[in-house]
């Protein structure tokens, strides 16, 4: 689906696939974001459960961007101990990174049982976007103790599953909420 705001990449950091979330005009001349999630981070429902480690210091990965003027792109992390937050935040990106760039954000949760991630091309939070803006994200990791460990969910983003459309494994997209669209958000692509 190559109209849709989220796409699996061979466009990779490591390995063999990245996601990339776009921002896309649709047909009534509004836009769409693409994002992904694996809870939500507003009610801090669900999440990823924590195995290898009780606390994080930082999230690490790699990035690309294109977000133009006016519009922000986000990244959210939001450790969880017994369903409260510990720590953790959002993370917001202007501006233009074409080439795959290490970023470490401090999360600084002393304790945690599990974890929320979040994406989005704009902001989700404004229901505002800029078409043609996008993130690119591979090698999502934590940092606990100054070592990189547990992965995020399918942080490397190379499992995928064709449910009609591709969604990355473990992540849920907008997809599934615009299937009557003649373009879908998020999509899975070798570019």
């Amino acid at each position: 689906l190559a109209d849709s705001t989220v796409q699996r990449s061979t466009d990779s950091y490591s390995n063999t696939y990245s996601v990339r979330l776009e921002t896309r005009q649709i047909y009534s001349g509004d836009t769409i974001f693409g994002y992904l999630m694996n809870g939500d981070p507003e009610t801090f429902e669900g999440g990823h459960p924590l195995t290898n480690i009780s606390h994080i210091d930082s999230i690490t990965g790699y990035f690309k961007y294109d977000i133009p003027a006016g519009d922000t792109a986000l990244l959210i992390c939001i450790p969880k101990y017994n369903g409260a937050p510990t720590g953790g935040g959002t993370v917001k990106l202007t501006g233009t990174q074409t080439s795959w760039t290490r970023f470490a954000y401090p999360i600084g949760a002393a304790i945690c049982d599990s974890v929320v991630l979040a994406a989005a091309s704009s902001n989700a939070f404004l229901w505002q976007g800029a078409p043609g803006a996008f993130i690119m994200l591979d090698n999502i990791q934590f940092v606990a103790n100054g070592n990189t460990t547990e992965p995020a969910i399918n942080g490397d983003f190379e499992n995928w599953t064709n449910m009609g459309w591709s969604e990355p494994d473990e992540w849920t997209t907008s997809n599934a909420w615009a299937l009557s669209a003649p373009i879908l958000p998020v999509e899975e692509t070798t570019d």
